[in-house]
């Protein structure tokens, strides 16, 4: 769940400016001046930390507020990106347009950490029944196919084609495909940020600890001053003061 507040007054930080002497770290609560970012993000799973990752590329000093949680969501994540899912075969929404924002994001994100968890690769998924290998070619094999296909590439593979699985009906391939090592990746952007002093790893009680100015927003609690803050909360959203009351099916 995303949320932006934008209070243009604040004055614009950049992301490559150095830290004062005077600053004082994220971690110590007891800081005198305030950290100063253009945008705050709070909630580090996959939609926090490609928030950070967007405003990095564009240009802008961001913080991200998130207490580690070593089973979230997040870090569990299968991480598959795949153009044909469930059980009907279909075709993902959007995919060529998603797959190449997502891919675009990742290798930046890879450039800039030094870092590898996105893997492009051909995926592969085995039939578990006779009526699963007909669905898929009534849809994928058929004269309508081409509608579907587009820049896709699907390939119908016999039990033959993969003798080294179980895969009496077997299978097929797709490509483009690739898969995400979420955990890698979350922890990247974390020790990322931790190197500039831009992560907080803490609970904020945003209701009582978000304050807003004339010239921008701050969370008291951290010391932290932020032209934007940005809510990536997942499931704590429904139990905050602006997002409560709204039907959210968040993951």
């Amino acid at each position: 769940m995303r949320f932006i507040v934008d209070i243009s007054d604040c004055p614009r930080q950049t992301q490559g400016r150095k830290t004062s002497k005077t600053m004082k770290s994220p971690m110590n609560s007891g800081a005198k001046d305030p950290v100063k970012v253009d945008l705050a993000v709070v909630g580090g799973g996959l939609a926090g930390c490609a928030l950070v990752w967007e405003g990095i590329r564009r240009g802008h000093r961001v913080a991200l507020v998130d207490k580690l949680r070593p089973s979230s969501s997040s870090r569990v994540a299968a991480g598959l990106v795949t153009p044909i899912t469930g059980g009907r075969f279909a075709l993902s929404w959007r995919f060529d347009e998603y797959y190449r924002a997502a891919d675009s994001l990742y290798r930046f994100v890879q450039e800039s950490t030094q870092k590898t968890f996105w893997s492009v690769a051909p995926a592969l998924r085995i039939f578990t029944s006779s009526q699963q290998r007909t669905d898929f070619e009534e849809r994928w094999t058929g004269p309508e196919s081409a509608v579907y296909v587009g820049s896709l590439q699907v390939e119908l593979l016999s039990a033959s084609d993969l003798s080294s699985f179980a895969a009496p009906w077997g299978g097929f391939s797709m490509s483009p495909a690739a898969r995400l090592g979420t955990e890698a990746y979350v922890d990247a952007t974390r020790a990322f940020l931790g190197q500039q002093g831009l992560l907080f790893d803490a609970l904020v009680d945003l209701q009582h600890e978000l304050v807003s100015t004339p010239q921008c927003m701050r969370i008291e609690g951290l010391d932290l001053q932020a032209r934007w803050i940005a809510l990536a909360q997942g499931l704590e959203a429904r139990s905050n003061a602006w997002f409560g009351g709204l039907p959210l099916h968040p993951a």
